[in-house]
């Protein structure tokens, strides 16, 4: 699959340590594989299908799927999405 980042997502990336970048990147090319990718992602009850990935315990990636794209729409801290969604 395709992976297509919405720039909102790209800038929080390029704000972060070079550290987590690089994690976050190694998720993020997880994605490739959907349906079949690694990690902890969930696919949520939501109105239009959405899944969620945890990364590393520190954020929370959330995307959707276009024909042969996974389109990443978020990215937070684990803690924002909580506050923002619950524990999902």
């Amino acid at each position: 699959m395709k992976i297509k980042i919405e720039e909102n997502v790209k800038d929080y990336i390029r704000s972060l340590p070079d550290k987590d970048r690089h994690v976050i990147g190694e998720y993020i090319n997880r994605l490739t594989d959907h349906p079949q990718a690694t990690g902890d992602i969930k696919k949520l009850k939501t109105r239009f299908p959405q899944w969620r990935m945890h990364i590393s315990s520190k954020f929370t990636l959330f995307y959707h799927v276009d024909g042969d794209t996974v389109c990443v729409d978020q990215i937070m801290t684990i803690e924002r999405a909580h506050k923002k969604y619950g524990k999902i």
